[in-house]
């Protein structure tokens, strides 16, 4: 038993001690955020001029058909003008033309041949030799024969192919291991063979002569040897060289202002060359880093200076800046692994799944901005990269526009085939204005186009990973979340049905309202469902739930009566903690009441009590006021909702003054002061709420029975 309280002690010091630590963590947070925040964003720009490619040397940026931007460019070194791509695949093909292809010439052949006839009539001359006619044929029969053999000596000699190769007037043969060029018209096809012999054995039909099958005798002698024509192949198209000419140290390769011709072009692409190659082996400097510091250091200063001007709620959380600054960082690593390999296309990098997720979880404005911070951070890895600068730019920014509010699957399908036509228009575009041309139209960009866009659907699957990782939320949750038929909800309506219509109502104000102002509305009417769940636990406390007309504070001192009340946000919590509600669901229970006291029963109290002072602290709601518009739109439809309830007349008037009279004491309690909220939307909520109280309690003929 003493061991057992001894572990329960150290488990409960262990808890505190971690409690402790996590206060200390969240107070050092919170006491250094700013230090914090300006840290993050210059390791930022620090880890991103890392990342970038050591090609320190040249920077241009050039097209053929435009000025030189910039200063005249002189060699540092010798460097070899390489040659373009036409003119090495002319050259290339030019040394596979020469090439003649090489035979083997076969000995066997013509021994074959000539054995073949030799015995043809052989067995002729001993089958006929008794044939009366066979002495006035003998003569002519041995002249056919040496006539077969000395023409098939002839044709073996020069050679017998399958048929003639290509377009070459000669051949390379090898016999005995020595090669002789000779031309085709020395050598024989076995079809031109079989015809010669033909002919000559059509001479000697008619008679008593042997037949003989030509077919048998004509064999090809000349084999093609590939495997040596590979090798000569192979070794020819080394010796091709890479280069054309050469520019010497010193030597002006442009001038600034001069047109970017063909040549110039290879010469700017070769002295580029050389200084990667020197890259290599060689060490970026430290003013080099320095430079590159600086210059991320001002992308992301800009980028901090808008958050804080345009969303200003995400500037304050430092796990959301982990999300900007992480999003832009992994582009950036990207971008450089791209940066290495010229084979890849720098379009490979979905770059726009970054909008996609930044729209989902704020607003088109901080999409685009987090989204252009981005494009241009990994333009500048990129080289050459002006016109991934301006596709990605576009598309980008018609990603943001198109996808404000991601609510179905088919939005994702659609804005991937608008991307994926936008480039396909966009590139072709650029290229008229650089080469006023389609010629060099690139048919891989096709692909590469497919690619890019193909990544968007992967975007929606990754709305909920980054939903868990940042407690983001996006609308398509907050769809899922309002529906009435979530167990949660469902309990609600059964165990406190008058609360629950009460939340509907309220959720149905304030929507119509804060949609006027241009809030989230899905927000809203999620916010105000749930905004009163920890009712259901004691709903009979609650007037809406009391239908028998008890009322069971009627046997409780006010103060215990005041306890029960505000123990709904804390018991509310308790469940929404249990069911796994997102933080923004959380902050209605929590504002809705604000830091507000329960007035009627703390009056009750007072005139209980009229000589005693009073302890509000008893009757004050445990929450804060509210931050967002959202909150503070649902902190107004649930009071005035409740309290409409309680009018005698339902008319213009008494709406009118019920609305103006409970959003004053709130403005004159201060309850708005957190928010972004200004008088005139205040002004936009407030006829909101009237004419929509109106329209649900006008009133109605009365028909006759």
């Amino acid at each position: 038993m003493g061991i057992g309280y001894w572990v329960l002690g150290c488990r409960y010091k262990l808890q505190i001690t971690n409690y402790k630590l996590q206060v200390e963590i969240v107070n050092f947070t919170e006491r250094y955020k700013t230090i914090i925040r300006i840290a993050m964003f210059a390791a930022a720009a620090i880890l991103t001029a890392i990342v970038v490619p050591g090609e320190h040397g040249f920077r241009y940026d050039f097209r053929i058909g435009s000025p030189w931007a910039y200063s005249d460019l002189i060699a540092s070194s010798d460097f070899p003008i390489l040659k373009s791509e036409q003119q090495l695949k002319q050259d290339r093909d030019s040394v596979i033309n020469s090439l003649k292809p090489v035979y083997r010439q076969d000995s066997v052949a013509p021994v074959f041949a000539a054995e073949s006839i030799k015995r043809i009539f052989r067995l002729f001359n001993e089958k006929n030799k008794d044939h009366k006619l066979y002495p006035f044929y003998k003569d002519s029969i041995d002249d056919y024969r040496h006539l077969l053999l000395d023409i098939t000596e002839e044709m073996y000699a020069g050679g017998v192919m399958l048929t003639h190769s290509g377009e070459a007037s000669s051949i390379i043969v090898l016999q005995d291991n020595v090669a002789e060029e000779r031309s085709l018209s020395e050598c024989y096809t076995e079809k031109t063979a079989y015809d010669k012999l033909k002919n000559i054995s059509e001479r000697y039909k008619n008679g008593l002569y042997p037949s003989v099958r030509i077919d048998e005798i004509v064999k090809a002698n000349l084999i093609p040897d590939e495997d040596l024509f590979a090798k000569m192949k192979e070794d020819a198209l080394s010796e091709v060289s890479l280069h054309e000419g050469i520019v010497q140290t010193g030597e002006r390769i442009i001038a600034k202002g001069e047109v970017v011709n063909e040549l110039k072009y290879r010469m700017l692409n070769s002295f580029r060359e050389q200084v990667k190659n020197q890259t290599v082996v060689s060490v970026p400097g430290a003013l080099h880093y320095l430079g590159q510091f600086v210059m991320f250091l001002m992308f992301f200063a800009v980028f901090y200076i808008a958050l804080y001007i345009f969303e200003r709620k995400a500037f304050e959380s430092l796990k959301q800046i982990i999300y900007f600054i992480g999003g832009t960082l992994m582009y950036a690593m990207a971008a450089a692994i791209i940066a290495r390999f010229d084979s890849v296309s720098p379009f490979m990098i979905p770059i726009l799944i970054l909008p996609v997720l930044t729209v989902t979880f704020f607003n088109a404005q901080t999409a685009i901005l987090h989204h252009t911070l981005t494009v241009v951070v990994v333009s500048f890895i990129l080289p050459n990269s002006f016109d991934f600068f301006i596709i990605q730019f576009i598309s980008g920014f018609a990603v943001a526009a198109g996808m404000m509010h991601l609510r179905r699957r088919g939005q994702v399908l659609r804005m991937t085939l608008l991307v994926f036509v936008l480039q396909l228009i966009l590139y072709p575009a650029l290229l008229l204005v650089y080469e006023n041309s389609f010629t060099k139209l690139d048919s891989e960009f096709i692909l590469w186009a497919l690619v890019s866009s193909a990544f968007l659907p992967a975007s929606y699957p990754l709305v909920y990973v980054f939903e868990r990782a940042f407690g983001f939320i996006s609308e398509v949750s907050l769809i899922e979340l309002a529906d009435t038929n979530r167990p949660l909800l469902r309990d609600l309506s059964e165990k406190a049905p008058g609360t629950f219509q009460h939340s509907m109502q309220v959720a149905n104000l304030a929507e119509d309202a804060v949609r006027k102002i241009g809030g989230n509305s899905l927000l809203v009417r999620a916010g105000a469902l749930y905004h009163d769940i920890g009712k259901m636990l004691r709903p009979a406390f609650f007037t809406e739930n009391q239908l028998s007309g008890k009322n069971p504070h009627d046997a409780f001192p006010p103060e215990e009566s005041a306890k029960i009340i505000i123990e709904h946000v804390s018991q509310g919590l308790h469940l929404a903690e249990q069911h796994h509600l997102p933080a923004q669901i959380c902050e209605f229970i929590v504002t809705h009441h604000a830091d507000s006291t329960v007035r009627w029963f703390l009056h009750a109290y007072k005139e209980q009590h009229p000589e005693q002072p009073v302890d509000e602290t008893l009757f004050r709601y445990s929450g804060h006021k509210p931050y967002t518009k959202e909150a503070a739109v649902v902190m107004m439809a649930d009071s005035i909702e409740a309290a409409s309830r309680s009018l005698k007349n339902y008319d213009k008037k008494t709406i009118n003054e019920l609305v103006d009279k409970l959003i004053n004491y709130q403005i004159s309690e201060n309850l708005f002061t957190d928010t972004e909220l200004t008088f005139s939307e205040l002004g936009i909520v407030r006829q909101a709420f009237k004419d929509k109280l109106v329209n649900i309690y006008h009133s109605r003929i009365e028909y006759p029975e």
